[in-house]
């Protein structure tokens, strides 16, 4: 019965641990890789000294500073570090070095402030210890004295828009001291003989003007008196201030490189390589939809797993794949012992009488499978009966070496409808009855009524036989499915090293839509990692005696 796939499953954490244990050595070397060429690389580069020059900015040269001094010191720190790598600051420094590249001196320079403090920090770099202290000195020794050049311009500036205000308000109070007078003299003068006495009316708009003048006068004499001391202050401040740029600590030539790190890249590298090997081994996992493992089958395909079949020494070729007869102590011979045994036990009211063993693809195994299966079921003393039904690339006969003229062709092309079966016994317990020639149209004649009515002939003959039948790859013709539709159960074959899992799927959808009933999968070919079932039953892996193959052998003499 074909389970439901849940999506849980393909997430399941055993699963992906054994994943990751699998690709662990992949993982490591890919780290241990990335590792030693970051470390060759290292130690092939130049190393780079950095020499770094502390500069204190103060807003004022007050010996008590106030908070709003400290507030004011940070933000002048923050502008003059835009202001440091400026190519008016950096001009002086390399003419006193000598250097002549602006870009390669500018890309080797790093200013900035230390946070919440007055402190600029001055960086230099350079291959040599001596010459990056030497920069950084320089570069802070010239931006010291830019500093005091742009604080002395600034002052000399503030001085002279203040005498400019001051010269414009004292034209303003000579123009006002004129306009009093004028007035005064007016209201002051004798009236002559032959003059008109000034009106009572005009008296009373001069004495007003007067009035308004001397205090538009006076205001504008306090105006002047507050600029001149300004200005006084600014020029005293000018001619006793000190440089508000100070040098805190100078640079030193460093004992240490700041870089290659070569520890650090070293490590660095390993970890994000083996990050890499780790997302190569998801993606490829991600993208391999091959059935590996049991956990796989159950959550890729929705069917019960049946038996777990080791690859062997050579997975490639069938020689000396009779395991349950050539080597019965095998941990092979033991897995197709537990195949019968889960077959047997799938559904104990209705034991399935005729098995087809099938697979998705060619070279899967599934020959191999039917052979060693007939054998358990034989061995156990069942009778069995095993029709190699793949008319198209036999294998029975040659695992078993018999005879192919004479087969399962012959007698469904037969006039007779009963059949010899003696020619075909190979033991008291198994009859194996080859395909025989091949025929042009394999698919017609497996799904004609000769085909069922010599199922049913065999039923008669052999009372309680199992019949295995082995067909044809379902996905390549249409064979194994014209005879699941007419067995009593269906295997499928898949290759753990091969099988994808969409055709896997896509046989058992086809064999499923005619209604068969399919028993389960065998996984075959399964190497000893992907799976701990060998490794706990390791026991079994001893090949078989000569004492243990002769008491064996009799079930198929």
């Amino acid at each position: 019965m074909i389970q439901p796939i849940e999506i849980a499953d393909i997430f399941d954490r055993a699963r992906i641990l054994q994943r990751a244990r699998r690709a662990l050595p992949l993982i490591v070397i890919g780290g241990l890789a990335a590792a030693a060429s970051a470390f060759a690389v290292s130690r092939t580069l130049p190393p780079v000294y950095r020499a770094t020059a502390q500069l204190y900015v103060s807003p004022s040269t007050n010996s008590t500073l106030a908070l709003q001094d400290v507030i004011l010191g940070q933000n002048l720190a923050r502008t003059y570090a835009q202001m440091a790598t400026a190519e008016v600051v950096l001009r002086p420094a390399m003419d006193k070095l000598g250097r002549a590249d602006i870009g390669a001196f500018q890309d080797r320079t790093e200013v900035s402030q230390l946070r919440d403090t007055s402190i600029v920090n001055i960086a230099f770099k350079d291959n040599d210890p001596q010459r990056a202290a030497d920069a950084a000195n320089a570069i802070a020794d010239s931006f010291i004295q830019q500093s005091r050049v742009l604080l002395t311009t600034t002052q000399v500036s503030t001085a002279t828009q203040l005498d400019t205000q001051i010269a414009s308000l004292q034209g303003e109070v000579s123009a006002l001291e004129a306009q009093v007078k004028a007035a005064q003299t007016e209201l002051a003068a004798p009236p002559a003989p032959t003059r008109t006495p000034v009106p009572a009316a005009r008296v009373a708009v001069l004495q007003q003007q007067i009035a308004d003048a001397g205090a538009t006068k006076l205001a504008k004499e306090q105006t002047i008196a507050a600029l001149t001391k300004t200005r006084d202050d600014v020029r005293l401040a000018t001619t006793r201030s000190d440089n508000t740029v100070t040098l805190w600590q100078a640079a030193v030539a460093p004992a240490d490189p700041e870089s290659p790190h070569v520890v650090l890249n070293s490590l660095a590298a390993g970890l994000l390589g083996m990050l890499v090997a780790l997302a190569a081994v998801a993606g490829l996992a991600y993208l391999d939809d091959r059935v590996r493992d049991a956990d796989e089958v159950r959550s890729r395909l929705g069917l019960p797993l049946l038996a777990q079949i080791h690859a062997g020494l050579q997975p490639g070729s069938i020689a000396g794949k009779l395991f349950v007869r050539d080597h019965p102590n095998s941990a092979e011979a033991e897995a197709f012992r537990s195949l019968r045994t889960n077959i047997l036990f799938a559904d104990v009211d209705n034991r399935p009488r005729s098995i087809v063993v099938t697979s998705a693809l060619p070279n899967e195994g599934k020959s191999v499978i039917s052979a060693n299966l007939a054998l358990a079921f034989a061995e156990a003393g069942t009778p069995t009966v095993l029709i190699d039904a793949d008319l198209r690339r036999p294998s029975q006969h040659r695992l078993f070496r018999v005879p192919v003229t004479y087969g399962l062709t012959n007698i469904l092309t037969a006039s007779a409808a009963n059949t010899d079966l003696a020619r075909f016994r190979l033991s008291a317990s198994l009859v194996l009855i080859p395909s025989g020639p091949l025929p042009p149209n394999p698919a017609q004649l497996l799904g004609s009524a000769r085909m069922s009515e010599f199922l049913r002939e065999l039923d008669r003959a052999i009372p309680g036989a199992v019949i295995v039948i082995d067909t044809s790859p379902t996905l390549a013709v249409a064979d194994a499915i014209v005879l699941a539709a007419r067995s009593d159960g269906c295997l499928v074959v898949v290759d753990a090293g091969r099988t994808h899992a969409r055709a896997a799927r896509h046989a058992i959808d086809s064999i499923s839509r005619v209604r068969a009933n399919i028993l389960g999968v065998v996984l075959n070919k399964i190497s000893d990692q992907e799976s701990y079932y060998y490794q706990r039953y390791s026991y079994y892996g001893r090949p078989a005696t000569t004492t243990e193959q002769g008491a064996r052998s009799s079930v198929t003499k």
